[in-house]
């Protein structure tokens, strides 16, 4: 489970837990609904029932548990959309059905892509999946695995997030760095590679509002650099300094 506190987050999510203090955020669809529901009234007088409703609702809740089961959650990541007061969550889970390592977001990205799940979805109640695609394959079908749970290293800005998976063998990013300039930058909606990664190799980086820090190390030269600046896909034309 990842547990979170603050009324804003209930209120984003659709919480009903009038609870003070920690609360689990949903993993499935069926945990999101059953939250939502809580403390709602049934329409129905005590001692009343329908068996029918109480058997669906009963059968509704161990298919959401049984799902739920299946993730182990490792890591966790919060993102604030400063500009619209919205929060993203990443996680780091493991499918216990084949050990697979997965990133799931949650929350809300108002007229923005955070969430990674593409441009319709802006809203996600529960934790849904993100994809990478494997850039090994030619096709873009296969996904990424990922290897470890230390491998993993997200770095959040004002509207954009990085994701280094693998050591940072492989770099991807959603959002863009500037929101107002929409008219001429793409907004990335689901992970996608770092244009970098062509010819250098990722050591460590960091970024902020509008800048990206990276240190890596050029392929041709095996030479380490400091790269400041933008870079695409976030933006266009990427413009960085070598420090």
């Amino acid at each position: 489970k990842i547990y979170a506190v603050g009324d804003k987050l209930k209120k984003i999510l659709k919480i009903k837990d009038e609870r003070f203090g920690f609360f689990p955020l949903p993993l499935t669809e069926e945990e999101a609904l059953a939250a939502a529901e809580a403390g709602q009234p049934s329409g129905q007088k005590e001692g009343e029932g329908d068996g029918a409703a109480e058997d669906q609702e009963a059968e509704k809740k161990e298919t959401g548990a049984k799902a739920a089961s299946k993730l182990r959650a490792h890591r966790a990541w919060i993102s604030r959309c400063k500009r619209s007061g919205d929060f993203v969550i990443y996680a780091l889970m493991e499918n216990t059905e084949n050990s697979a390592l997965e990133i799931y977001s949650i929350g809300k990205s108002s007229g923005g892509c955070l969430l990674g799940l593409g441009a319709d979805e802006q809203e996600a109640l529960h934790f849904k999946k993100l994809s990478f695609k494997d850039p090994a394959d030619p096709e873009k079908e296969q996904e990424l695995r990922i290897t470890s749970v230390d491998g993993v290293d997200i770095r959040c800005g004002l509207h954009h997030t990085i994701f280094g998976l693998n050591g940072n063998e492989h770099v991807y990013v959603i959002g863009c760095y500037n929101r107002s300039a929409q008219a001429q930058e793409e907004i990335i909606s689901v992970p996608t590679l770092l244009g970098l990664c062509a010819q250098y190799n990722v050591q460590k980086f960091d970024t902020e509002k509008d800048k990206t820090v990276i240190v890596a190390e050029k392929k041709e030269s095996g030479t380490v650099q400091v790269l400041v600046g933008q870079f695409a896909p976030l933006v266009k034309e990427e413009s960085f300094k070598t420090a």
